[in-house]
């Protein structure tokens, strides 16, 4: 009797070991992988790729651009409407540039994608929204461009929309065009079919560049007639410094890519010496700081600067030869 008890206890034992899997012939341990470890897995194949573009990566683009349409339409901007200009120039193009359309879909995000061409260099910096690259770029026969040696950073960003098209389009340039809208600079990267593969955008602000004079504040011109002062605005090193009567004012200038003429002027720092118009000189650093959007009269040298409710706070008039005519 105890010898069939202990049998018992065996069969039942052994039936819910089995039924808990512990002795489950079927048991695959390739399949036991966490969540995070597949995740590794495929973020180290992800980073193991060292081509910048390869067909793979064009067919995923490919399926992530109808995934993309099913869920929202692009805004598409009208690229046969520019009439671009095919005389480019090393000093034309040197600067920050945001990518506006590629593959002719418009960038969307509070952190654009966007190149930079060093002049100095001949040295090209990017982000595709993703990974950074840089490389080397050479200009001949006014339009024709090379980017050579372009190296990326690995990363893996699941939300990367642009990325493939935008290294596709940096691999395959092969002759710039631009053109000149209102105040800003269009860029076209064309293929050596003449496709155009991406438009870069920057604002063209060239005449922004020298010493101005502030010629009123806040509607009130009296207050600064016959008044020292003078800005002096640095395009090439995005920097703002001058004397506004008696202190010295030093800042850093933003344009936001999003809105039409923007311009800020950022980290305004200002001696703190007690001068006889003070009060104004506090106006117009006031002042300086609400600035969002410009306007410029070009017959008169003038350049009126809004607050972000568009209301004209500051007028200044350009007092140097380095204003450029347009």
């Amino acid at each position: 009797m105890k010898f069939k008890l202990q049998n018992i206890f065996i069969y039942f034992s052994a039936l819910i070991f089995t039924g808990c899997g512990i002795f489950n012939n079927k048991t695959d341990n390739s399949t036991l992988i966490s969540k995070t470890d597949q995740t590794k897995v495929e973020t180290k194949q992800e980073i193991s790729s060292t081509a910048i573009v390869s067909p793979s990566q064009t067919d995923q683009a490919s399926q992530a651009t109808k995934k993309q349409k099913k869920k929202k339409s692009v805004e598409k901007i009208q690229i046969k409407d520019n009439k671009p200009q095919n005389i480019i120039t090393p000093e034309l193009i040197n600067g920050k540039w945001t990518i506006n359309i590629v593959d002719k879909k418009a960038t969307t995000g509070d952190d654009r994608p966007y190149i930079i061409f060093e002049k100095k260099s001949n040295q090209i910096y990017a982000n595709n929204g993703c990974n950074t690259l840089n490389g080397e770029y050479t200009i001949t026969n006014n339009s024709a461009i090379k980017i050579n040696n372009v190296l990326s950073t690995q990363r893996y960003c699941h939300d990367a929309q642009f990325q493939d098209a935008i290294n596709n389009a940096i691999a395959n340039v092969s002759k710039l065009s631009a053109t000149a809208i209102g105040e800003e600079y269009f860029l076209n990267f064309m293929n050596n079919i003449g496709d155009t593969l991406m438009i870069l955008r920057k604002p063209n602000l060239d005449f922004i560049d020298g010493i101005w004079k502030v010629i009123e504040v806040n509607g009130n011109d009296d207050e600064c007639k016959n008044k020292d002062n003078e800005i002096s605005i640095d395009l090439a090193e995005m920097k703002i410094h001058g004397k506004i009567g008696c202190n010295i004012v030093n800042g850093s200038l933003l344009l936001d890519a999003d809105k039409k003429n923007s311009i800020m002027f950022l980290d305004l720092r200002s001696t703190k010496m007690t001068c006889p118009d003070i009060e104004l000189e506090n106006e117009i650093l006031i002042a300086l700081e609400k600035v969002e959007s410009y306007k410029r009269n070009s017959e008169n040298n003038e350049l009126t600067l809004y607050d972000k409710n568009g209301i004209a706070i500051l007028k200044l008039s350009n007092t140097s030869k380095q204003y450029i005519k347009k």
